[in-house]
């Protein structure tokens, strides 16, 4: 049972709300502030029911119900499955009335196994034993000195930088256990991050290592309350709770249960790595482990190798049932990647399958190194950012969409640049030469016309990539800007736009493109 609640605190991590969060003494019901409602270790410790005590149908039914009700009064989305919880309930009560008495435990057990089947994350009853042994693990206290953390380690693979991160569960994991691996492969070439087993955590957690992959001011993920579904506009929280906070998944509750619908982003200040990365996931990576991989494939910031994750990235909330001592853990927030997926059921689908990581596979690992050896990256050739635009398209204008145009995107100039061109007709009428530079990306274009244009970006912004630079005719220059938005993987819109002379942005060109090959 022990390994059992450190997978369940593995996956909530810091989601377990709590109302009053800034001391671990109590969880509380996110619906009250009474103290009744609390979910406090005295909870547990002061209940004199036992597994072993014999109750009759009728009451092992007025607990099912009350589970149930419980789980119906707080899931996050009201809807979410309901038919299916309706049909669960009904079959519950018919297995209960097979018998006239049963156990404590016995029923508890029979709950749980019909609650699994309702494939949803973070839903199951605990006794007074289990939920003690939860509540301790979970409010325990960052240490107070940090010190390299076992669950983050390093290696080296000629000039590939290897960091496994076992549990973004903290304190488990600290970011001065993070910022120490960084450093210990600050000289390599590329990174894989091996997230194989890890089933989650915190947010905080995810921020310290994600912010290199994906940039500043990027957004990591989305979370949303039932009491936060009526909001319209997310509340901003960028970063993360540093060491120096005494319990970082405490804080975080505190969090989720004022803001209730929050878009968690990265640091103004976050520097990116312009060095190739690669996360290696398996069906053990649940939680926040799916979060990170979410934001780094959505922002073409790495590459996911291994097989689909778990799919169980629903937050959860502990809340107490009738009998003394029993509480229920039920998925109170979900979790939305940076392009408005739903992970919950899904999971995560990398772009890189490897057969051997089904069932933790023995050559799992050793294929993923191959994978990142054999693409030869090194910072000079690293497309991963634009990798989206390579191949050819067929685009219009949005104005005249009768007249249309071909573009071409590849990798030339001995793989250190992809080379563009664009094509009406028969007629080649500019080239376009694109490449990565410290984590910008830079993109040049020539025209026949003589008109040159200079523009760089930051990066994807969920599906969105924004250059802004400068153009040059004979006429003189001036300041240009672009916005590219994807539509799935085969097709974007590129709006190009000029700052004229009252200093205000204005359109000139609006491009739908499809992906021919």
């Amino acid at each position: 049972m022990t390994t059992v609640l450190l997978n369940l605190v593995v996956c909530i991590g810091g989601k377990l709300t709590s109302s009053q969060a800034s001391t671990p003494s109590s969880l509380q019901s996110p619906t009250s502030q009474k103290a009744e409602q609390e979910v406090s270790l005295a909870w547990f410790t002061s209940s004199k029911l036992r597994g072993t005590d014999i109750i009759s149908s009728e009451s092992a039914k007025l607990f099912v119900n009350n589970v149930y009700q419980t789980l119906d009064d707080k899931i996050f989305a009201p809807t979410f499955k309901k038919e299916l919880r309706e049909q669960n309930l009904k079959a519950l009560i018919a297995e209960v009335d097979t018998n006239s008495s049963w156990s404590r435990a016995k029923l508890t057990q029979l709950i749980n196994n019909q609650l699994s089947k309702l494939s949803i994350s973070h839903v199951r009853v605990f006794d007074p034993v289990e939920g003690e042994q939860l509540f301790r693990l979970f409010t325990q206290q960052s240490p107070s000195t940090a010190k390299t953390d076992p669950t983050v380690s390093t290696q080296i693979r000629g000039f590939i930088g290897i960091v496994q991160v076992k549990s973004f569960v903290t304190p488990q994991i600290t970011r001065r256990a993070v910022e120490q691996a960084k450093a210990q492969l600050s000289q390599t070439k590329a990174i894989l991050i091996d997230l194989r087993g890890n089933g989650g955590g915190v947010q905080s957690a995810i921020s310290y290592l994600i912010e290199d992959i994906i940039g500043p001011d990027k957004v990591i993920a989305t979370e949303r309350t039932r009491n936060g579904i009526a909001m319209k506009q997310p509340y901003i929280f960028r970063g993360y709770f540093d060491d120096s906070v005494k319990n970082i998944g405490l804080a975080e509750m505190k969090l989720s249960q004022q803001k209730k619908y929050i878009q968690y982003r990265t640091r103004f200040e976050a520097n990116k790595d312009p060095r190739p990365y690669f996360v290696l996931v398996d069906n053990q990576c649940g939680s926040a482990c799916e979060v990170f991989a979410a934001a780094a494939q959505e922002h073409r910031a790495a590459k996911i190798l291994g097989v689909r994750t778990s799919g169980s990235v629903l937050g959860g909330g502990v809340f107490k049932l009738r009998w003394p001592g029993f509480v229920i853990l039920a998925p109170i927030a979900q979790t939305i990647s940076p392009n408005g997926n739903t992970i919950e059921g899904k999971g995560i689908e990398p772009d890189i399958e490897i057969s051997e990581c089904k069932n933790s596979g023995e050559q799992c690992f050793e294929k993923a190194v191959e994978i990142v050896v054999a693409n030869e990256y090194n910072p000079k050739s690293n497309f991963s950012e634009v990798e989206f635009f390579k191949g050819t398209w067929e685009c219009s204008i949005q104005s005249s969409p009768n007249n249309k145009f071909r573009w071409s995107l590849t990798q030339g100039l001995n793989n250190a640049w992809l080379v563009g061109f664009v094509q009406v007709g028969n007629n080649k009428v500019s080239n376009d030469f694109w490449r990565l530079v410290q984590g910008r990306i830079e993109r040049f274009a020539f025209t026949g016309d003589g008109t040159f244009v200079s523009v760089t970006s930051n990066g994807w912004e969920s599906q969105r990539l924004k250059f802004a630079g400068s153009a040059n005719q004979k006429t003189g220059e001036f300041q240009v800007r672009q916005t590219i938005t994807t539509k799935g993987n085969r097709e974007f819109r590129a709006l190009w736009e000029r700052l004229g002379n009252e200093r205000k942005w204005s359109p000139f060109s609006d491009e739908r493109c499809i992906k021919l090959n």
